[in-house]
C-alpha cells in the first residue's frame, strides 16, 4: 500500500495511527496477549494513547499520566519491545510519511529503548 501523501499534523490523523497500530498489537502472535490480557477497556486506553501521542508529537498537552510504571509489570523484554517497535514504523509507513511521521518513529525508538533499559535494571536489581 502506498504511503499517503499526508503527514501526522493533527489530532484525528493521530487518532488514526493509533487505532490502526493497535489493531495489528492486538492481533499481532507475539504481543497481542500482553495487551488483550492487561487491558480491559480498550477505547479508554485507545483515547489515552491518541491524548499521549498528541502530545508528545504535537505539544498538545492533553496526556497526563506515568507510562512507564505500567509496563515495568508486564513481563516483557526486548523480544516485544522490538516487535512494538515494529509494527508501529510499520503502520507510521503505511499510512502518512513527512516530518512528523519520521518524528513520531524516533520518538518511539527513544521511549521503547527507555522502557526496555529500565525494566532490564530493575530486573537486575531484583535478582540482587
Amino acid at each position: 500500500m502506498k504511503p499517503l501523501e499526508s503527514d501526522i499534523d493533527s489530532r484525528e490523523k493521530v487518532e488514526h495511527l493509533v487505532y490502526s497500530f493497535y489493531n495489528q498489537v492486538r492481533e499481532d502472535d507475539l504481543i497481542g496477549h500482553v495487551f488483550n490480557s492487561t487491558i480491559s477497556d480498550w477505547e479508554s486506553h485507545l483515547q489515552n494513547m491518541v491524548s499521549f501521542w498528541s502530545s508528545i508529537l504535537l505539544d498538545e498537552g492533553s496526556y497526563r499520566g506515568q507510562p512507564f510504571p505500567k509496563h515495568m509489570k508486564l513481563g516483557i523484554d526486548q523480544r516485544h519491545f522490538d516487535r512494538w517497535l515494529s509494527l508501529f514504523h510499520h503502520t507510521v509507513d503505511t499510512h502518512f510519511q513527512g516530518v512528523n511521521a519520521e518524528e513520531i518513529k524516533k520518538r518511539a525508538s527513544t521511549i521503547g529503548a527507555i522502557f526496555s533499559m529500565k525494566i532490564e535494571m530493575l530486573r537486575k536489581e531484583q535478582k540482587g
